[in-house]
Formats: C-alpha cells, structure tokens, sequence
C-alpha cells in the first residue's frame, strides 16, 4: 500500500497493478503493460486526480460504490473497447473507443474522483 500526495511510475514489458494506494495525483504509463489498480476506498484526500495509461495492454480500474464519492472518467481506447461498469451515472460522450462519465452526485459528494484513462491495443474496463 502507498499513501502519497503525488506519485508516478512506468513499467515496460510487464504488470502494474496497485491496490488500495491513496494517492492524491497519481500518474501511471505502461508500454507493453497491462495494468490493474484496484481501491476498496477513498480515505485521504478530497480531491484526486489520476491519469493512467496502458500501451499495448489492457487497463483496469476497480473503484468502489460510495455515496461520498462522486466520479468524473474520461476513456480513450484507440484500438479497444471502453466498459464501464459503475452505477449512478451518466454519460457525457459515449462512443466505441471514447468515454465520459460523470456520476450523478458529483457536485454533492464530498470525495470527488477525476480520472483520465487511456489505452491501445487492449480493452479499458472500469468497474
């Protein structure tokens, strides 16, 4: 588990996966990487901000279902499909390998969440 204000990391040829890091702005670039991040909760900050990008790989984003949590996702997949898989939402831009959502208790929530994901050659799954 990492708990920080800022991090970033690459990986090339391999895995990334995080789980349950509370990490304000967090950055992840992978080349020829799957990567996985995984949150049961939010619990530090109210407000982050997370680009990840996988290339050449899928990307997978597992986020929890709470009422304090609001979430604003934009999706890039250039050669995959993009599936988010959340409840409460609506979206904004919603084409094969481009997405926007934006839940519904965004502006009320006291968490807000705002995530920039991409990837090629590889699906985009947010859960």
């Amino acid at each position: 588990k990492i708990f920080a204000q800022k991090m970033s990391a690459e990986c090339s040829n391999g895995i990334f996966m995080a789980t349950d890091t509370d990490i304000q702005e967090f950055e992840v670039e992978g080349f020829n990487s799957q990567a996985t991040v995984s949150m049961t909760m939010f619990r530090e900050f109210d407000e982050y901000i997370w680009s990840l990008e996988a290339s050449n790989g899928s990307l997978k984003v597992l986020l929890p279902s709470a009422p304090a949590v609001g979430y604003h996702i934009k999706g890039s997949a250039s050669l995959g499909d993009i599936k988010i898989g959340l409840t409460g939402i609506t979206y904004i831009l919603n084409e094969k390998s481009n997405a926007e959502v934006q839940s519904f208790n965004y502006s009320s929530a006291a968490q807000h969440v705002k995530l920039m994901l991409s990837t090629s050659n590889g699906p985009l799954i947010v859960g």
